[in-house]
């Protein structure tokens, strides 16, 4: 089973309408909470996901995993949490723009911390493979050094490009 929560209830609604899951939290801890949200918000809903669900495995999907990975030892939750992000996407986000192919042999990196109970991360792995993506292994630091240099900073330099276009005679 998967429930779907989200802070935005219209969003909640439509991910359930389109068969992502039923709305709303668990009333007992699930196995794997996986966490959907911007970097920036990750230590606060995994704050309020590790009182809400004392024993469930946590993951996320932040292109950053260093800083998800602080913030699990912070809380005192280390030992359950499992970083992880698939090397997947596109230009739109939220439930409208969903494609069932989407991870189709796509990495996915899973990024354990020594702390992390093996068991734990063979449900992450599990998870990648049911959603047809390729589990990669990897620590927290290296998948950070290689994603900035082959998705982050062409990005910043796209944008810094199409900014100086901004004055461009059309």
């Amino acid at each position: 089973r998967v429930r779907v929560a989200d802070a935005d209830a219209a969003a909640q609604r439509l991910a359930a309408e389109l068969g992502a899951g039923e709305e709303g939290w668990c009333s007992t801890d699930p196995d794997l909470v996986l966490l959907c949200i911007p970097p920036g918000k990750v230590r606060l809903v995994m704050g309020q996901v590790i009182r809400l669900f004392p024993t469930s495995t946590i993951s996320d999907v932040s292109s950053v995993k260093t800083e998800p990975e602080r913030h699990a030892e912070t809380l005192d939750c280390l030992s359950r949490f499992v970083g992880g992000h698939p090397m997947a996407g596109r230009e739109r986000s939220g439930a409208v723009a969903a494609q069932a192919d989407l991870f189709d042999a796509r990495p996915w990196a899973i990024c354990p911390s020594s702390a992390t109970e093996p068991g734990r991360v063979a449900l992450v792995e599990q998870l990648a493979r049911d959603c047809g993506a390729d589990p990669l292994l990897i620590d927290a630091s290296s998948h950070d050094r290689a994603v900035a240099l082959v998705s982050h900073l062409p990005q910043v330099v796209a944008s810094a490009l199409a900014g100086q276009l901004s004055d461009a005679d059309a």
